[in-house]
Formats: structure tokens, sequence, C-alpha cells
């Protein structure tokens, strides 16, 4: 905590590298702004329910692409994760035994 660092009389230099500081103004342009900017034109165009499942399906996708690009191990606990989060999207989003007999949409079979 930065607190306990003013306490122990920690040194805080700024970076010196301009490699550093361009990750840094990357992350804050294209990783915050740039991606709460998409987030709000996916929400335009989708529910909000729909929306919010992007948050739960980066993971996964995280997962097989930091396997395939950067050769990545993918581990049983991994893979364990991956699927329960799938399940529950599932269960969330594409099946309806959830709902009410009213609440289902029209054309889904019972």
């Amino acid at each position: 905590m930065l607190s306990t660092s003013w306490v122990l009389g920690e040194p805080k230099p700024l970076p010196t590298a301009t490699a550093t500081w361009a990750v840094q103004l990357y992350v804050i342009v294209v990783g915050s702004v740039g991606v709460f900017g998409l987030l709000l034109f996916v929400l335009r165009r989708w529910t909000a329910s729909a929306t919010s499942y992007q948050t739960v399906l980066s993971p996964p996708a995280t997962i097989i692409l930091a396997a395939l690009l950067l050769g990545e191990p993918v581990s049983r606990g991994l893979v364990l994760g991956a699927a329960v989060v799938m399940a529950g999207v599932y269960v969330g989003v594409i099946s309806h035994w959830h709902l009410p007999r009213g609440a289902r949409p029209a054309g889904s079979s019972e």
C-alpha cells in the first residue's frame, strides 16, 4: 500500500525509460478509454444483460489467445475454470429453464 511505503520511507522514482511511458500511455488511452468506448458501442446494439456477459467470457478468450499467440501453457485448472464459466453462460443466457412458463421466448421448446 502506498501509505505503508510512505511510512517506511521507500523511494518512489518515476520511470525513466521511454518504452515504459509509452506502455503506460497505451494502457490508459487504449486499454481504458478505448475499451470503455467499445463497451458503450456494444451496449447501444445489445441488451445490458447480453453485454454484461463479455466480462465473464473475457478470461476464457484470453486463455485461448495466450496459448495460441504466446505459447502459454494451459493447465487443468484453467480448463476447468473456463468450463464452469461456459456452463454459467449457458444457464444464464442460452437455456430458458430458469424462466417461468409465461416468460419463455416464443418458439422455444418446453
